[in-house]
């Protein structure tokens, strides 16, 4: 619980690469996030080069903050090849909402793991 309430924004980094052991373990801990009929959505890339960090930071406005990390876990909902769920409040039950959860779970492991 602490970790919840203590969360913080990291938008500046340290110039050393981070173990590769604590990305496997942060992609390991996302991976459990919860979908609808385990259908788990999500592809995730990790991006170390730093030229192409330094255009992902530049995808959208709130991307730039990425520009100085050492490394980067592109989340991607994927909605192909899902099987076909029922409405649920008139929206697709395997809308975004799961993949904003995998993220919040991301981020909460990244910051567990520091």
């Amino acid at each position: 619980m602490n970790a919840i309430f203590h969360r913080v924004s990291i938008r500046k980094y340290k110039k050393q690469p981070v173990e590769k052991e604590k990305f496997l373990q942060i992609l390991k801990a996302a991976m459990q996030s919860p979908s609808a009929c385990n259908q788990q959505p999500w592809e995730f890339y990790v991006v170390t080069d730093p030229e192409k960090i330094q255009k992902l930071s530049q995808t959208t406005p709130y991307a730039g903050c990425a520009a100085g990390a050492p490394v980067v876990i592109v989340p991607v909902y994927r909605k192909e090849n899902l099987p076909a769920l029922p409405m649920v409040s008139g929206s697709d039950s395997s809308d975004t909402g799961i993949a904003r959860g995998c993220c919040r779970l991301l981020t909460l492991c990244a910051w567990i793991s520091r």
